[in-house]
């Protein structure tokens, strides 16, 4: 079968690792360059935008604002991960203000810049978060700004003196959820662990669209490729410029272009004259100039 170029929709299943989800995929596809678009910590399930082939150098410019999350989270206990998973540090008693609890999780919204989890694949040195964690050494990644757009609380439940909130949240790329379940927590004095996590959405693609892991691996080894997302449509949303003959070679070449003003410091997708992706470029600044090339698409031409 030849290897496909294009976005995949996985629902990732729990209690595996994106790279383990992406592992059996790849089995599937000899040779296939992969990857993701955004991660999913091992509790996680829903959306996960699986890029092949080609795809892999879209990854930057692909419309993926806001992710969308479904989010159980459980006050009441502070953990080493900030997730049910990880070990418990801390546990005290929640107030009995629903109020309270509403308000702080609404206060989450608004730009931040945040810390990223010690248990987490951020890098220091070089090194994944977590290994340093696992060693008991504390160590602090590098903070990212990152912005919640809504918040929305759909219920409450209580258990003795610890309670579980149901949110709907979206948020920009980057954001660990986790962390916000703690800052909420430490907001009541209460604590605050993720419980659940399932993403619904990330910009345009939606979990309703995506096929669970064992339908993929089902497809892929009879060669059925049907439900791949192009390349072409999946960058939908940049401007597109056609380059025809001899100027369609020498952009898969990587050589530049003389683009219009109007497009001046833009990412602009440029396409052959039947529509396939060649290579993406900035337009310059000031407009006029030579565009920058940032991609150069290897597809196999006729």
């Amino acid at each position: 079968m030849t290897s496909p170029h294009g976005l995949l929709l996985l629902d990732k299943p729990s209690g595996m690792t994106s790279f383990q989800s992406i592992r059996r995929l790849k089995a599937c596809l000899p040779g296939a360059k992969t990857g993701h678009s955004g991660t999913l910590d091992p509790l996680a399930t829903g959306l996960l935008v699986v890029l092949l082939g080609e795809a892999t150098k879209a990854a930057l410019f692909l419309e993926e604002e806001p992710k969308v999350y479904a989010a159980r989270v459980l006050l009441g206990v502070e953990t080493d991960t900030y997730d049910t998973d990880g070990r418990v540090m801390r546990e005290a008693p929640v107030p009995q203000d629903e109020a309270a609890i509403i308000e702080a999780f609404e206060s989450l919204k608004g730009a931040r810049m945040q810390q990223p989890p010690p248990f987490s694949a951020a890098k220091f040195k070089g090194k994944p978060l977590y290994r340093y964690a696992r060693r008991g050494e504390a160590v602090e990644g590098r903070p990212r700004r990152v912005e919640v757009y809504d918040v929305d609380v759909g219920g409450i439940s209580w258990e003795g003196e610890r309670c579980e909130a149901e949110l709907t949240l979206s948020c920009s790329r980057g954001t660990y959820v986790r962390s916000l379940c703690k800052e909420a927590g430490d907001k009541l004095g209460c604590g605050g662990a993720l419980a659940g996590l399932r993403r619904l959405a990330a910009g345009p693609f939606r979990v309703e669209e995506a096929l669970g892991l064992d339908r993929w691996v089902e497809k892929l080894e009879r060669g059925d490729l049907q439900g791949i997302i192009s390349i072409a449509e999946a960058l939908s949303h940049l401007p597109r410029v056609t380059a025809a003959g001899k100027e369609a070679a020498k952009v898969r070449n990587g050589h530049s272009l003389q683009l219009p003003e109007d497009l001046a410091g833009r990412v602009v997708m440029v396409v052959d004259g039947d529509g396939a992706p060649l290579a993406l470029h900035a337009a310059a600044e000031g407009g006029g100039g030579a565009s920058r090339v940032l991609r150069v698409f290897n597809l196999k031409h006729p």
